[in-house]
């Protein structure tokens, strides 16, 4: 490119033509008018409530949801060309609960999507992740190839009083978590 090619770009660059100025500046004008219902207008509070919205509660929460999803492939080669493939989807929600700073409750959902060869070949697939004796557990969808499995396995709730805490439900029993040995162990078969 020559030097005057360029000098030429620039210059333009530096100053628009006055068809530019004056669209840029009525649609400068048109969105921050307040005597105009311009969108700017509409939206700006709107955006700043959405950004301070953790800062207007006055409260704690009351009631909280979590939990996660997982998803696990497995694959068994029975020879060269045959290879069954499995696919489990684990999912658990968390439901919790504080009607008040000394009272909680919980509910505790697990879900599992099973899918692929090892259902289709089963022939008790329907009785995968459920118990004979579990009335909380039953399966949501069945067919030949998959399985879709809701288990509540924990809804309990929880009463605190100054030196006293009383939890009532089914809930799960922690054994406790050391590096050589637990009172789970006493139930292994491994010799350590």
């Amino acid at each position: 490119m020559n030097s005057e090619r360029m000098h030429d770009i620039n210059k333009r660059l530096a100053s628009p033509s006055l068809a530019e100025r004056l669209f840029y500046k009525k649609r400068w004008a048109r969105g921050f008018d307040a005597t105009n219902n311009g969108t700017i207008c509409k939206v700006v509070p709107v955006v700043l409530c959405i950004l301070f919205s953790t800062t207007l509660l006055a409260q704690p929460a009351r009631f909280n949801i979590s939990g996660y999803l997982s998803s696990t492939q497995s694959g068994t080669a029975l020879s060269d060309t045959n290879v069954l493939v499995n696919n489990t989807i684990h999912n658990r929600v968390n439901l919790n609960w504080y009607p008040s700073a000394k009272i909680k409750a919980s509910v505790q959902l697990r879900n599992q999507l099973m899918a692929g060869d090892y259902i289709r070949f089963t022939s008790n697939a329907g009785n995968l992740g459920t118990y004979d004796r579990d009335p909380l557990s039953f399966n949501l969808l069945e067919n030949t190839s998959y399985l879709l499995n809701m288990s509540v396995d924990r809804a309990w709730i929880n009463c605190t009083l100054d030196k006293l805490e009383i939890t009532a439900g089914r809930q799960r029993i922690n054994w406790g978590q050391t590096m050589v040995w637990n009172p789970n162990d006493i139930f292994n078969t491994y010799s350590f």
